[in-house]
């Protein structure tokens, strides 16, 4: 437990890291074209708000890895784009529709067509930006145009795949190993996922409970409605 503690007090929080490799990468290499880097929405944000699930313990939480970025860079030279989706929480858990289903019925009114678009000047560049549920309404978090530079639909929600859960991973030795983490970090198995007992068969029936909770829309269809209508999309 000792040297897990002083590995990770040493190392800088995720947004850092990635943040210092891309701006190296980008200042030693000689390839004149553009650099894409496909990073988690909790990592591509620009806004002041600090970065969440960074590895660093709270209150030493730095921007983000795009915010970090877009400082070193001119303007316009780091592009961050946001992709369609729900209202999500760093543990996967769907908090409803973005701006409560109004971008969701503005795609279906064009015909659930994929469309790109710069979010400066569009009608959302000053709709408060609630797609990430930690940091949605946060003072420092601001508008989608604080956050992102340009916005992809590719199709409606209903008809995303959801969640897969890998049971055959959930084995005896699996569990063993995981009580031996949660020991390392001054914790037990059941707390750190909340179930009664240590057991292989307790952490399955929980994980698909949590899986259920993170389905999409779980009451939809491809063909289904995708507006807002239900009190679980507010």
């Amino acid at each position: 437990k000792e040297e897990m503690d002083k590995h990770f007090a040493g190392l800088p929080d995720r947004n850092t890291y990635m943040a210092e490799t891309i701006f190296r990468s980008l200042q030693a290499g000689v390839e004149k074209r553009n650099a894409l880097f496909i990073v988690g929405i909790l990592h591509a944000f620009k806004s002041k708000t600090p970065g969440i699930a960074d590895g660093r313990p709270p209150g030493e939480a730095r921007p983000t890895a795009a915010a970090q970025l877009a400082a070193r860079f001119p303007p316009l030279d780091v592009y961050s784009i946001f992709s369609h989706g729900p209202i999500i929480g760093n543990d996967g858990t769907i908090h409803g529709r973005i701006r409560n289903g109004l971008l969701d019925e503005a795609f279906k009114a064009l015909g659930n067509r994929p469309v790109a678009f710069a979010i400066a000047g569009s009608p959302i560049a000053a709709e408060p930006f609630d797609a990430i549920y930690e940091i949605g309404y946060h003072p420092l978090t601001g508008s989608f145009q604080k956050n992102f530079d340009a916005y992809i639909f590719l199709a409606p929600l209903a008809s995303e795949a959801g969640e897969y859960l890998f049971v055959d991973f959930i084995t005896d030795a699996f569990v063993a190993e995981l009580k031996r983490r949660a020991r390392m970090v001054g914790t037990t198995l059941e707390r750190w996922f909340g179930i009664e007992e240590p057991t292989k068969e307790a952490l399955l029936d929980k994980l698909k409970r949590d899986s259920e909770r993170k389905r999409r829309w779980p009451e939809e269809t491809a063909a289904g409605r995708t507006g807002a209508s239900s009190k679980r999309d507010c």
